[in-house]
């Protein structure tokens, strides 16, 4: 073997070392992704869910004390990549009941916003005993799937130049 052929095959051993190592970067890169890829579809996933979704709602509702009056979906919102699936709720009960409602919410691992949150008291004027109405929006989200994020490239047609 001659000294060119030994540096090339010395210079190719330099460079698999290099690719071998990146690669051991770049599994350990791909592990934390994949675990940040868990936690994003816990939060936001693929299938609505909704029934368990709409158990566990009504259940902290429940569970803070609140009387639930009305518990509907409401249509679904399709936007680009997500859907927003609105619950419209009308309920009753003290503001800590409420507010507790709303702690057990925020620490749901789903994403759940309230919105339109309109608060007014059960018996008017001086003799309340505190109880409130309480009417709210409530909207998880979903990613679309597949199927549907094909279907709405397949009804857009071919893009045009």
């Amino acid at each position: 073997m001659t000294f060119l052929e030994v540096q090339a095959l010395e210079n190719q051993r330099v460079s698999l070392e290099e690719v071998k190592r990146n690669r051991t970067e770049l599994d350990v890169s791909l592990r934390k992704l994949e675990a940040q890829l868990l936690i994003a579809q816990e939060k936001l996933p693929q299938n609505a869910e909704i029934p368990s979704l709409l158990q566990r709602i009504h259940n902290q509702a429940k569970t803070a004390g609140l009387d639930i009056r009305k518990f509907g979906r409401e249509k679904d919102q399709v936007k680009d990549f997500y859907v927003e699936i609105p619950v419209q709720m009308q309920m009753s009960g003290t503001y800590d009941e409420l507010a507790n409602f709303f702690h057990y919410i925020g620490r749901m691992t789903r994403i759940v916003n309230v919105r339109e949150l309109a608060l007014s008291r059960e018996k008017g004027g001086l003799n309340s005993d505190g109880t409130l109405d309480v009417t709210a929006l409530a909207t998880t989200f979903r990613y679309k799937s597949t199927q549907e994020m094909s279907a709405k490239g397949a009804r857009r047609g071919p893009r045009r130049r």
